[in-house]
């Protein structure tokens, strides 16, 4: 069952991408030209106003957005999936949990794109990969797993009440100024408060166990295991939740 919702959603997130760029000279190349002019103009400003080193900065910034884009990508887009499925949920008895991985799998295909940037500002910087970055498989799955299924609960909530999927985006905005995306928890000081809420914050682990090897260094053991704390609560609540009203979806979107 799992294995035909996997392979029904691949398709689907490869028609998706296909058709979204069918008519466009560039094609898929405007995904990573996009994140390139955002990442090179945050970098450019915020490395201004905080005067820090833009050797360090760039690829700080660079894999902080890059990350939080695929956790962005996967909840706001997650929670219109299966209203944005309506009229194949309706006439196809294709697997339910097929609508999310083709979700879950177009954003994931973005984010690859994406990620090619990174190299790039290596080389732009004059940094080198160490031998930590195979580290971002693992932290890759744990954040896939754990946005994927608060994604997978959301997106059955957004088919019940339609104000979801705003409220989703909205959080998703604050979220970005709250998490050490362009700034670091470096910067907080001693605000034992402060760094309280943060090690409370499990974007920030997320995006931690991803971003620390990209930059050559290890996340804690705290990092990876409220990463895993999050991706094993997320994926159960989110299991739970389409089991139990996989049902009446039909009748919701």
């Amino acid at each position: 069952m799992l294995g035909a919702a996997f392979r029904v959603g691949l398709l689907l997130a490869l028609q998706d991408l296909k058709q979204a760029y069918r008519r466009s000279i560039l094609g898929q190349a405007w995904i990573t030209l996009g994140m390139l002019v955002l990442i090179g103009s945050i970098a450019a400003v915020f490395g201004l106003i905080l005067g820090v080193n833009l050797q360090e900065y760039l690829p700080y910034v660079a894999s902080g957005i890059i990350v939080y884009s695929l956790i962005s990508g996967l909840m706001n887009e997650g929670s219109y999936g299966f209203i944005a499925a309506e009229t194949m949920i309706k006439q196809s008895n294709v697997p339910m949990f097929a609508h999310h991985i083709r979700v879950v799998l177009r954003v994931s295909f973005t984010f690859l794109h994406n990620l090619v940037i990174f190299p790039l500002v290596f080389v732009i910087t004059g940094n080198l990969f160490s031998i930590n970055v195979l580290l971002v498989l693992p932290g890759l799955i744990l954040l896939i797993v754990a946005i994927g299924g608060i994604s997978l609960s959301l997106g059955v909530l957004s088919a019940r009440y339609r104000d979801v999927p705003p409220i989703v985006q909205a959080v998703m905005t604050v979220g970005f100024y709250v998490t050490p995306v362009i700034w670091s928890a470096e910067q907080i000081g001693n605000s034992s408060l402060a760094h309280t809420l943060l090690g409370l914050n499990p974007l920030y682990h997320l995006i931690q166990v991803v971003r620390l090897p990209l930059l050559g260094t290890y996340p804690t053991l705290t990092n990876w295991g409220l990463a895993a704390a999050a991706a094993i609560a997320g994926a159960a609540v989110g299991v739970i939740i389409l089991a139990r009203t996989k049902s009446k979806i039909v009748l919701w979107v």
